[in-house]
């Protein structure tokens, strides 16, 4: 499979440490615990937390965590890596959405790790998807660090290629409608043209025939 990064629409830039942005970003099922608890100070860590998921799901084609609520979306995580963290937990007993409810817990014999859900993938890509999914975003790999990972070694001289074939294929495409573009622009002008030409057809006959009669008349 391969992870294409698209649909910006949640997307801000980050003003910097400690700085306050909402929490309401990227699709429930990549979304990372402090965003899922509430947490406003947050960085680049919850689109390495998005990217773990991803790479899971595209291993086999399933969600890693098909939450149908923020509650299940935590109970999801916490059944694949146990407690959330204190600052987790702290921040999910204030939030006012979730008054009256309880912290998402399972016991340890109700876990089911990455390894246990993924018995049969190379160890360099379970490396690569803990270090994205870690539960406190300062611990989380950056990119930097994931691109040093062996699971990638290589990858960049066998997407290159890829890359520069689709980047043609949707240059030709975009070519092509920008010519259908301007033929529909073309035919439109020429229509109107001809519209004009014929209105003023209209009224020149129209003219010509109120002097005819009015000539027969002098004359008669």
């Amino acid at each position: 499979g391969v992870l294409k990064l698209c649909d910006f629409g949640f997307a801000r830039t980050l003003a910097g440490p400690k700085a306050k942005y909402t929490d309401y970003v990227s699709t429930r099922w990549y979304r990372s615990p402090e965003l899922l608890v509430g947490d406003t100070s947050y960085g680049k860590g919850v689109d390495v937390w998005a990217i773990g998921s991803m790479i899971a799901e595209i291993t086999n084609g399933m969600p890693l965590f098909p939450g149908e609520s923020d509650i299940d979306q935590l109970f999801h995580i916490v059944r694949c890596f146990g407690r959330l963290t204190d600052r987790q937990r702290d921040l999910f007993q204030k939030n006012p959405l979730f008054v009256g409810v309880k912290v998402p817990d399972v016991g340890t014999g109700e876990l089911e790790n990455l390894r246990g859900r993924f018995p049969s993938i190379p160890d360099n890509q379970l490396e690569v998807m803990s270090m994205c999914l870690d539960y406190d975003p300062d611990r989380r790999a950056t990119c930097t660090e994931l691109m040093s990972c062996s699971y990638f070694d290589g990858f960049e001289e066998q997407f290159a290629p890829e890359l520069e074939k689709a980047l043609r294929m949707d240059s030709n495409e975009f070519a092509m409608k920008r010519k259908r573009r301007n033929r529909r622009g073309r035919s439109s002008v020429s229509r109107g043209m001809g519209n004009g030409n014929s209105e003023r057809d209209g009224l020149s006959g129209e003219r010509g025939g109120d002097e005819s009669r009015d000539g027969g008349g002098e004359r008669s």
